[in-house]
């Protein structure tokens, strides 16, 4: 009977490649601090953040995470391209976007990816 429940349980349970981290970060889109832009989570595979901003998908947008309010390049802890791959509409002029890390299916960007990792752990 146990067994019933867990595989009931997985079966119900939300899958991802990676694990979501919510940390305390700005996120400024294309070097702009005077969008509304809100972070929402980080993973190894990519980013989610609201924007009232309109992108299309497969668009390039260029993300700086800082952990202090206004946009300034000392304040910036990592930067990184990433390229839009799904959008959803979250209130009236707000879209939640996901973007995913363009280094993440180029073997070339292995340097980008450990920067990546290497953010991630020190802020977890």
């Amino acid at each position: 009977m146990s067994t019933l429940s867990i595989n009931s349980i997985n079966k119900t349970r939300e899958k991802r490649k990676y694990n979501r981290y919510f940390l305390p970060l700005e996120v400024f889109v294309n070097n702009s601090e005077y969008t509304n832009d809100i972070f929402c989570n980080i993973s190894e595979g990519g980013v989610c953040f609201k924007s009232s901003v309109i992108y299309d998908l497969n668009d390039y947008v260029f993300l700086h995470f800082s952990s202090e309010k206004g946009f300034s390049i000392k304040n910036v802890k990592f930067s990184t391209i990433c390229m839009i791959v799904w959008q959803k509409k979250s209130i009236e002029y707000e879209i939640k976007y996901g973007a995913q890390f363009i280094f993440y299916n180029d073997p070339f960007s292995l340097q980008q990816k450990d920067r990546m990792l290497t953010f991630l752990k020190y802020n977890i």
